[in-house]
């Protein structure tokens, strides 16, 4: 085989290889994201907590409320045997508030938490 015919040939090698690999990873799509909230509804009394299970073993996640930020607090984020789990605190305004949760490598995930008007006198001041 002459020099110009072994160039070719392992260049034409070569790129069947990057193709290969660029072809794959094309089919390489993320996971999406499995998350449990419970319960799924809450006074809006600034008290009440749902927790909030992720399964995924990566990173922590990012968890956000991108219709309001202020309707409800993320106060715990712990790493667990199966993934994490999240404390959620209410806000003190009623309504569906709307969780986005994120994790590296997985799509993200969204669990719809309903907030109710508290009408009793927790502190009991009338």
């Amino acid at each position: 085989m002459t020099t110009g015919a072994t160039t070719g040939l392992l260049a034409l090698s070569t790129g069947a290889v990057l193709l290969g690999l660029v072809w794959g990873r094309g089919e390489s799509k993320p996971s999406p994201l499995r998350i449990a909230l419970h319960p799924a509804e809450l006074l809006a009394d600034g008290h009440d907590q749902a927790e909030l299970t992720i399964e995924a073993s990566t990173g922590p996640p990012r968890i956000s409320f991108p219709e309001n930020p202020h309707s409800a607090v993320v106060r715990e984020v712990r790493e667990t045997g199966q993934g994490w789990q999240a404390q959620i605190r209410a806000g003190v305004l009623p309504g569906r508030v709307e969780l986005r949760v994120e994790a590296p490598g997985f799509l993200p995930a969204v669990a719809m938490l309903t907030l109710h008007p508290e009408t009793g006198d927790r502190a009991g001041d009338g």
